[in-house]
């Protein structure tokens, strides 16, 4: 997502003078968010919240990460404790249910494809969310199309205050 773009909505959201405004990803686990947010322009925007001082905070959503050193992956876990999370269970109700019984068609790239089976499997859809989102009073989530083959639309970039 572009920086204007986040700001402009930044802007308008300090406009109401919240308390805390958290803006947060929840990358997939192989993206080094650091680089990422280097390259698109978000440290300098977060410079000029802090330099404002504006009560924006920056989060990264993920519990776990996927660091490539030299070409191999290190699995980092747990880099955030499960107190930060909410896990729903939305059970039957999914919308995955009609073809739970068939868990391969639940690949995520990078991610466990066991643990995926442990939590979707008929009458069961779990998903763990961070704390942040759940408890914010308002929650603005800023999808982005995607410009590659993968998924057309990501919802996974949002700011919330409170």
């Amino acid at each position: 997502m572009h920086t204007l773009v986040l700001g402009a909505v930044l802007d308008a959201v300090l406009r109401a003078r919240p308390g805390k405004v958290v803006v947060g990803d929840g990358a997939i686990q192989g993206c080094d968010l650091r680089k990422l947010t280097a390259a698109a322009g978000y440290r300098a925007l977060q410079e000029h919240y802090a330099q404002v001082g504006a009560p924006v905070g920056w989060r990264d959503f993920r519990r776990t990460v996927l660091a490539n050193q030299e070409g191999v992956w290190d699995r980092q876990a747990g880099l955030r404790p499960l107190e930060d999370y909410v896990l729903f269970d939305l059970g039957a109700d999914s919308l995955l249910e009609p073809i739970a019984q068939d868990a391969e068609r639940f690949p995520v790239t990078m991610y466990n494809p066991d643990l995926v089976r442990q939590t979707h499997t008929p009458g069961r859809h779990q998903y763990l969310i961070a704390r942040e989102v759940i408890e914010a009073d308002v929650v603005i989530n800023l999808p982005k199309l995607k410009d590659r083959n993968e998924p057309g639309l990501t919802g996974a970039f949002g700011a919330s205050g409170e």
